[in-house]
């Protein structure tokens, strides 16, 4: 692996700059997320939902390993930051506290939570991985455009699991139903 800077103007500097500071922003979302991902699968009542929890966070603590190979790399270090992920963990940690929720209900909430993760976390790693390449930081680029599609795989799999868990609860629970109207229409074709 060489060098990938292809420019020594400040604006260069200021872009590779900007780029160390997203990039450990999701670094630092990253660690945020391994973290709560075990109260998540306490959290599921669905030993399905507990299942893809506990394979997140052994995806996510992968994630973290490759964002520590591209830190070195470029040679340099995360700095410290706060995680612009912890308003959608804080999201799902409500979820978990409320005890107004069905079963059902707060699965379905996790899912729903899971998915804005997922999606915060897509969205980040496609403009990274698109910053990569301007900066000229093409291997820089590949490793993060494994984790985006890793990324993409997982609200798939969220996305399958909402669908599913509203689908078994047709006229089981008014709240899933009133609350996932249109995903259980648009799941069922009524």
């Amino acid at each position: 692996m060489g060098t990938d800077q292809q420019s020594n103007s400040a604006g260069g500097h200021q872009s590779d700059s900007e780029f160390i500071d997203e990039l450990t922003q999701i670094f630092r979302a990253e660690q945020a997320l391994l973290k709560a991902l075990p109260f998540f699968a306490k959290g599921a009542v669905s030993k399905e939902l507990t299942s893809t929890f506990d394979l997140y966070a052994a995806q996510t603590g992968e994630h973290i390993s490759k964002l520590k190979q591209i830190f070195n790399h470029l040679g340099k270090s995360p700095k410290n930051a706060y995680p612009n992920i912890q308003q959608h963990i804080l999201q799902a940690e409500k979820v978990i506290s409320n005890s107004e929720l069905t079963a059902a209900a707060r699965d379905l909430e996790l899912i729903s939570a899971a998915k804005k993760i997922v999606q915060f976390q897509s969205e980040n790693y496609r403009e990274l991985e698109s910053k990569a390449l301007s900066l000229g930081h093409g291997n820089v680029a590949d490793i993060i455009e494994s984790i985006f599609n890793q990324e993409k795989e997982r609200e798939a799999i969220f996305i399958k699991l909402e669908v599913e868990h509203v689908s078994s609860n047709k006229g089981k629970d008014e709240k899933v139903q009133e609350r996932y109207r249109f995903t259980f229409n648009k799941s069922t074709g009524h």
